[in-house]
């Protein structure tokens, strides 16, 4: 086979190539055939080590189909996924929303709930308080009615009495709630020092 007739097989299995690709293909083969008649070769010699026009078409036309679906393939996928992009970001940005407000949500019942639990040592230090002037009351104002009534100024001293071992009991009790409550808030606002604001304050922004 000399170079026309190979070059003339290789257009014939190379239609389905648009004809700018396919004259690139046959000027290309038709370089490498001058090449090696250059080097010494016949016509006959240089076609056979250029190989045969069926396994360069061949090679050629599944080249052609692979370039082919790279780029019809790659930009679908992209638009596919800029719809999904598009589609799906009211669907989880409502989630992201959703998750947000139920933290707040949670943290407000927390912050609510320990708020509520510090009331209980608040309404002990005011019966303290309460119960202190009672005591107090209760005992001068016993004297003076001791003077007209003396039955009544007995039962006004014994309720001072009692006002006051309310009131160191009240003040005992104050206390000792007070400091476990104390100690609670040390130990909860370690743990976020340490597990959130240290871990916020090592995320850089920038």
């Amino acid at each position: 086979m000399n170079k026309q007739e190979f070059l003339e097989r290789l257009e014939n299995l190379l239609n389905k190539l648009s004809p700018s690709e396919r004259e690139k293909a046959i000027s290309y083969y038709s370089e490498m055939i001058e090449d090696f008649i250059e080097d010494g070769c016949t016509q006959e010699e240089a076609v056979i080590k250029v190989g045969t026009p069926g396994q360069i078409a061949e090679t050629i036309l599944s080249e052609d189909v692979s370039n082919k679906s790279k780029k019809e393939s790659t930009p679908a996928k992209k638009m596919l996924i800029a719809t999904l992009i598009v589609l799906g970001s009211p669907f989880w940005g409502a989630f992201v929303l959703m998750g947000l407000m139920l933290l707040l949500t949670g943290f407000c019942l927390l912050l609510v709930g320990y708020m509520l639990l510090w009331t209980i040592p608040f309404l002990m230090g005011t019966l303290t308080v309460v119960s202190v002037i009672l005591s107090v009351v209760s005992t001068l104002g016993s004297f003076a009615i001791m003077q007209s009534n003396l039955a009544l100024g007995l039962t006004q001293f014994g309720v001072g009495v009692i006002a006051s071992g309310l009131f160191i009991l009240l003040a005992i009790s104050t206390g000792m709630i007070s400091k476990y409550f104390v100690v609670i808030t040390k130990n909860v606002w370690g743990w976020v020092d340490i597990n959130c604001l240290q871990r916020l304050r090592g995320i850089k922004l920038w």
